[in-house]
């Protein structure tokens, strides 16, 4: 029967106990440590701790890469100002602050860049041709408005600012979307907006701010 046994060396059983024992354990990521996930309170206890003059130098450095690991939404970098904060300290005394700073300053304003791109490049589905005709008709209006006061990329923005009017309008060419199309096409020829470069956000707020 001994012939069938195959014996190992005494110290290969220990050596497998010690492969089991020293294999390291996986800890589950909480909620709080993903990106995304940003906890209000802590933001602005981190706010507190950059903004003060009694902090030392390790501190704010720690709470800076701590923020690094965060994708905060562009309301909570309002709301809280914690986007300013970061931004003020870019002009720190302290170099590794200031150079610190700086990063996630150009992160997060990458970050933010790349929303309004996304947000801007949506998929746009094709409409009957009767849906189609209005909202070409409404583009060549704006077109016009813009050409006269002279606001640069005429028809680029014409089209930035038909689609805002068409997503108010619950994507509808009632009443309602003419009505509002009618109303920023006037808007438009404002002295302020003369030889303008409107930005994505302005057109959305021209558009929101002449909503009937």
């Amino acid at each position: 029967m001994d012939k069938f046994v195959v014996r190992l060396p005494r110290g290969d059983k220990f050596q497998n106990s010690n492969n089991k024992s020293s294999t390291k354990v996986k800890k589950q990521r909480t909620l709080e440590s993903l990106a995304g996930v940003v906890v209000i309170q802590n933001i602005h206890k981190q706010k507190k701790i950059l903004e003060s003059d009694s902090k030392s130098v390790d501190e704010k450095l720690a709470v800076l890469e701590e923020l690094s690991s965060k994708s905060p939404s562009t309301q909570i970098l309002i709301d809280t100002g914690i986007g300013k904060t970061v931004n003020r300290l870019r002009k720190d005394s302290d170099t590794n602050v200031s150079l610190a700073a700086e990063q996630l300053y150009i992160q997060w304003k990458q970050l933010l860049e790349s929303r309004v791109e996304k947000s801007s490049n949506t998929i746009e589905v094709k409409s009957d041709l009767e849906t189609e005709r209005l909202r070409s008709c409404s583009r060549k209006f704006l077109i016009k408005s813009l050409e006269s006061n002279q606001i640069n990329n005429p028809k680029e923005t014409a089209a930035l600012f038909e689609k805002y009017i068409y997503k108010s309008s619950n994507r509808l060419v009632g009443k309602e979307y003419r009505r509002h199309s009618r109303k920023v096409v006037f808007a438009l020829k404002k002295e302020e907006y003369k030889s303008a470069n409107l930005t994505t956000e302005q057109v959305k707020d021209i558009v929101q701010s002449n909503r009937l």
